[in-house]
């Protein structure tokens, strides 16, 4: 049921976007409002992490496995990138 509703905003922001995408609604304000609502996503994120007693007690070895986990993905992005230019872009 999560899924559907999740699904359902994004198509019915999709949507709003198609008709809201008019002259008279400056990009700035988009942005603007884009950011806004980003800003509370990461605030609520933040107080549901903030009431997860497990995680927040988990803190540290959590922030290390995340940066390994940081490092492992730009690595490996960057080899993938290699990768591509060498095979897809030959002189």
């Amino acid at each position: 049921m999560t899924t559907f509703f999740v699904i359902g905003l994004f198509l019915i922001g999709l949507l709003a976007g198609r008709w809201l995408n008019h002259p008279a609604v400056s990009k700035k304000r988009m942005e603007t409002l884009t950011l806004a609502l980003i800003g509370v996503l990461l605030f609520v994120l933040g107080l549901s992490v903030g009431f997860n007693e497990k995680v927040v007690s988990q803190m540290a070895g959590l922030g290390l496995i995340a940066l390994w986990l940081t490092i492992g993905a730009s690595l490996g992005s960057m080899v993938l990138v290699l990768l591509f230019i060498r095979w897809f872009f030959k002189n």
